[in-house]
């Protein structure tokens, strides 16, 4: 009785969605202040494009990688600029709809599935009770959705910010497959009624028709959408159709006669999911002939450029150990690991490999053997390997394994596993759903404790190499994060470790900018020469050795390497402003405007972009030019002494004498000891008539520096008026 009154109250849709949602605002109530980590620094910090809205706006951006998700971000940039809080909470909420629409899907699926023996209309959602396998559809659904958004292995798509792709990616997936199954069920409805509708007129069911028509049409029209926006996500969406075969096959149609119907369709489908993906990555750009297009496909799937470092056996062969580590941190997320850098696999028969195989062979073949006894249970397992497919198959990623991959799949997961302990407990459900509130608890528990994780990269990256001590990307970061707090040896010894395990030229590149901290410049340029050898293209390194080099008075060799930088990243505003100032050095003042003013058009607000390019121009003759742009300098940084020293000196040329006074004042408030600051306050002072403080301020000159004959003379000069 106490169950039934349960079952009867969590019958609410809305009460269902309410406590998903609430769910999901509690555990992740305390990731929302958690910096910019990881890769978020390239996809989000330090990209330029996500600067302006309209970037995202072009059909062309159609092509781009992940277009979509990065409008998201462009979205966030335009009003809350890199300020972190907005970023995670549109994660959250993006989990929040995920988790809401892995709710309506289940209870969908289940409805099918579970639907009594010989009926073949769909069952209503009114109907909370199975009379096949006694399952309580709507409990089932919630305890889905439930454990879906409380597993710990979610935090990694959610609580890093970058991994929106794959969220945003699994809710119109999963927003797909719902308006599919729905318009389907629709459809054999339709069927249903008009058999029925012989019997009591067909008038009545042709006045219908038109409604239900406009229905489907909308539910297709979202289901194509919905795919679209998934694939323009993230690329793991290309397995889409066959989650839709596998919908069809289980919870609509599985006799030849009815796929004799469908399969051109499906076949057709499929061909133009496969021309949409390569029409969108652009492969089919200049392919003459169907072997020159089957040639590029093959060479895409043998890896990602450059970063390929494993044939597609090797990473098949790896991925069946994956998979059974993924399926491991589903039973029992413990050891959870941001960056595993997970080994790849030799061949076949190298360690447990055989093994693994073996493993997974056997659940597959569990999961046919099962179907008719526990539907759920098969359709859960296959949508695992399905939705895994595309990252964990034949074509080749940098990365062996990764947490975040699990997002979608994690739904086949949630459904056989409740599913299964409400048939295995049938007769005592009280007790299933203690169990799955107890689970979804201890869920909820450790992904609140792992959010703590990211609230830092020291934290983060700690936790890696206690559990990936030869992760050399570990190392990198974890001494980048020490860099920034100032822990020079700390980060110094991260860098040397990471250099260890890996020879890389940012590993060169990091070693020489700890050296550099430390005042070892000699050593700092050994690593940075060392870094562009390895990688011509390394910005970072190229500038960082150009500044040393120009420190040196090698302006020549330094403005080569600005240049260079610039070939490679033409909006790279610390090279321009470098290149400039070495061309100014070179007396080359036309070049080296040229090189402010690049800068500025990418960065108004870059402060030595305005100050350089000001005082050039109050150097050549122009001081109601430069003056604007020494002022912006001001604003910029106002207490910048050697800002205030030229807008001084531009001022006292133009015989305004007061804003002079004001400027020499303000260098001597930051920088008492400038000796040539006093001179020209007490410069100003004498041409104002104020001679008392003219020599008071030459007096204090000569104080700070007695072997200048120039401030000597003018107080000599002065004391005898």
């Amino acid at each position: 009785m106490k169950f039934l009154k349960l079952e009867r109250a969590f019958n609410s849709r809305l009460l269902a969605c309410l406590l998903i949602v609430l769910t999901c605002a509690v555990i992740y109530s305390n990731s929302l202040d958690g910096p910019f980590l990881f890769d978020d620094n390239r996809a989000i910090a330090e990209k330029e494009k996500i600067r302006e809205v309209s970037n995202f706006l072009r059909f062309d951006q159609i092509r781009t990688k992940r277009p979509f998700v990065d409008l998201t971000f462009a979205l966030n940039y335009r009003f809350g600029q890199l300020n972190v809080r907005p970023y995670h909470v549109i994660n959250v909420l993006i989990h929040m709809m995920t988790g809401v629409i892995v709710y309506f899907l289940s209870c969908a699926i289940l409805r099918r599935l579970l639907r009594p023996t010989g009926d073949p209309r769909s069952i209503s959602h009114h109907e909370s009770r199975n009379t096949r396998h006694n399952a309580p559809i709507p409990l089932i659904g919630l305890f889905t959705a439930l454990i879906f958004v409380t597993h710990p292995l979610q935090t990694q798509a959610v609580t890093y910010i970058c991994q929106r792709y794959a969220s945003l990616a699994a809710l119109f997936y999963l927003t797909s497959v719902l308006c599919y199954l729905k318009g389907r069920m629709v459809q054999r409805a339709r069927i249903s009624g008009e058999i029925s509708g012989k019997k009591v007129g067909l008038s009545e069911v042709r006045r219908s028709r038109y409604a239900v028509t406009a229905q489907l049409f909308v539910l297709y029209f979202l289901c194509v959408l919905s795919g679209i926006l998934a694939f323009l996500s993230k690329q793991n969406a290309a397995s889409l159709p066959l989650a839709i075969i596998l919908v069809e096959v289980l919870c609509i149609d599985n006799s030849w006669a009815g796929w004799k119907k469908k399969l051109p369709w499906a076949g057709l489908a499929l061909l133009l999911m496969v021309i949409a993906v390569l029409l969108v990555t652009g492969k089919m750009e200049g392919m003459g002939t169907l072997g020159d297009l089957l040639e590029d496909i093959s060479r895409q799937t043998r890896g990602q450029g450059s970063e390929a470092v494993v044939t597609r056996w090797n990473y098949l062969c790896t991925q069946f150990t994956v998979v059974i580590l993924y399926i491991r941190l589903l039973f029992l997320p413990l050891g959870q690991n941001a960056d595993p850098m997970l080994p790849f696999k030799t061949g076949f028969f190298d360690g447990t490999t055989p093994l693994a195989f073996l493993f997974f062979l056997a659940i597959i073949l569990f999961a046919i053997r099962v179907r008719k006894k526990m539907p759920a249970l098969t359709f859960g397992i296959f949508w695992f390997f399905i939705t895994l497919s595309v990252e964990s198959s034949v074509i080749p990623i940098k990365d062996a394994m990764f947490e975040h991959r699990l997002y979608l799949p994690m739904f086949g997961f949630a459904i056989g596993l409740c599913t299964t302990v409400f048939q295995r407990l049938s007769r005592h459900p009280f007790w299933a759903v203690v169990l799955l509130v107890c689970v979804t608890f201890l869920l909820g528990g450790a992904t609140y404790h792992r959010n703590r994780i990211w609230l830092s990269a020291e934290a983060l990256w700690t936790d890696v190499l206690s559990k990936s001590p030869h992760n050399y990307r570990a190392h990198t970061n974890l001494g980048t994060a020490f860099l920034k707090e100032g822990k020079l040896k700390d980060a110094h010894e991260h860098f040397q470790e990471s250099l260890r395990l890996k020879q890389l030229s940012d590993a060169h590149f990091n070693l020489g900018l700890s050296f550099e901290r430390f005042g070892d410049l000699g050593t700092a340029e050994g690593h940075y020469r060392k870094a562009v050898e390895m990688d011509p293209g390394n910005k970072k390194a190229l500038v960082n050795l150009g500044v040393i080099l120009s420190g040196q008075g090698k302006f020549e060799e330094a403005a080569r390497l600005f240049q260079q930088a610039l070939k490679f990243d033409p909006r790279s505003v610390v090279a321009h402003v470098n290149l400039g100032f070495a061309r100014m050095n070179r007396e080359d003042m036309d070049g080296a405007m040229q090189s402010y003013s690049e800068a500025l058009k990418l960065d108004p607000e870059s402060p030595l972009a305005n100050f350089y390019l000001g005082a050039i121009l109050a150097r050549i003759g122009n001081p109601d030019a430069a003056k604007p742009y020494l002022l912006k300098a001001l604003e910029i940084q106002p207490g910048w002494a050697m800002a205030h020293r030229e807008l001084g000196l531009l001022l006292a040329g133009q015989k305004d004498l007061d804003g002079a006074l004001v400027h020499f004042s303000e260098v001597i408030r930051v920088n008492p000891e400038s000796a040539e600051a006093h001179f020209h306050l007490g410069l100003a002072l004498a041409q104002k008539g104020d001679l008392e403080g003219g020599i008071r301020e030459f007096s204090e000159a000569v104080r700070l520096e007695p072997t200048s004959m120039k401030y000597v003379n003018y107080l000599e000069q002065l004391s005898q008026r």
